[in-house]
């Protein structure tokens, strides 16, 4: 409710206890006294209510204070931007976002890499680069691109006519100075650990940021979004940059499949 709403119906509320105390006692100023004490009352119960839903905010904030921001670190710069958002969860070195979040944090997480965004790419190409985000999403790559930060992607597939489909997205993210490579699922999950390091991260949609961090598309089983995370914990480095490497000495580069 709109806080001048509420300071209405509150003020009703108050005209109307004012308004039976009248009834009852016949007595205008102490019906005038009963009214304003409820309008006040009511006042300071809303502001008691409106703290109380940004105090754990407040906490989840102070909380990043002790320990968890780092100067000169991505993570903790994102933590003050999310911080505050409803919808995002802050742990363990990591930043994870629901759904509605993830084109934004995206955005923001490659527009704070410096150097280099590696990543392979398994999210449903209908969920992210066949739609109106691809526009948006060049843009955003060329402009790091133009300020020396290096991106590589390998779409992760299940077929040739997902590759297809995918051609003219490859085209232009080559055009644009993004190295671009295909590589199928199943031969990429032929590696056993792989594999295992695949269900560990919970996503095969992931980058390495800077060398440093991990950037991960969680998807369902369907490849459909299901959040995002950014993380400098070092296990999930680890993992990430495996898979990533033997991603990258397995892809066929996009001019070989044109």
């Amino acid at each position: 409710m709109q806080p001048y709403r509420k300071i209405l119906v509150d003020l009703l509320l108050g005209l109307l206890v004012g308004f039976i105390i009248n009834l009852i006692s016949n007595n205008l100023i102490i019906s005038a006294v009963g009214g304003l004490l409820t309008f006040f009352l009511a006042e300071f119960i809303d502001l008691k209510v409106h703290i109380s839903k940004h105090t754990g905010q407040i906490e989840r904030l102070n909380e990043l204070w002790q320990g968890f921001l780092k100067p000169s670190d991505i993570v903790s710069e994102l933590a003050y931007e999310y911080g505050f958002k409803q919808s995002v969860n802050i742990a363990n070195d990591t930043i994870q976002v629901s759904p509605d979040q993830v084109w934004p944090f995206w955005r923001d997480c490659l527009l704070k890499a410096k150097t280099r965004w590696t990543v392979v790419s398994y999210v449903d190409p209908n969920t992210w680069w066949n739609i109106g985000t691809v526009k948006p999403t060049l843009a955003t790559q060329k402009e790091r691109i133009e300020w020396g930060c290096h991106i590589e992607r390998l779409f992760c597939v299940d077929s040739d006519a997902e590759i297809e489909g995918l051609r003219e997205t490859m085209r232009d993210q080559s055009k644009a100075g993004i190295q671009v490579g295909v590589i199928r699922k199943e031969k990429l999950l032929e590696n056993n650990l792989i594999a295992k390091y695949a269900r560990d991260l919970g996503t095969l949609d992931i980058a390495l940021v800077d060398d440093k961090y991990v950037y991960r598309t969680h998807i369902d089983k369907h490849r459909k979004l299901t959040g995002a995370s950014l993380t400098r914990d070092h296990d999930v480095f680890e993992k990430a940059s495996y898979v990533i490497d033997q991603a990258r000495a397995q892809a066929v580069r996009e001019m070989e499949t044109t």
